[in-house]
């Protein structure tokens, strides 16, 4: 497989802060417009940093950052389970980091 500039440049901006909190979101709906609605619902939302469409249990993948835990509650009880179709959230929150490396031999 030939990895070219473009190829490099998105494995770069992947691997950028991979060790912020992570929370996991579940749509209610699939298709076009319920997925739009999400992705424009998320980009006003200051703390959301990263959104990844994934596979296996969740549909989405967001990385955010907050200031303390009681803004990350409010963030989660009145922000992301506000959003239209958002059905369930799994959250995680990075307690210590053992190994932070986000290039990859290309």
């Amino acid at each position: 497989m030939n990895i070219d500039s473009i190829d490099k440049f998105i494995l770069s901006e992947l691997q950028e802060n991979a060790r912020i909190t992570n929370s996991e979101v579940k749509l209610a709906r699939h298709g076009e417009s319920p997925v739009e609605d999400f992705f424009k619902s998320i980009s006003g939302i200051e703390e959301v940093l990263e959104c990844h469409h994934i596979t296996g249990e969740g549909d989405f993948l967001l990385k955010i950052a907050t200031r303390d835990i009681p803004h990350y509650d409010k963030l989660i009880l009145h922000s992301l389970s506000a959003i239209n179709n958002v059905q369930h959230l799994k959250t995680s929150v990075v307690l210590s980091t053992f190994k932070h490396k986000t290039q990859l031999p290309l």
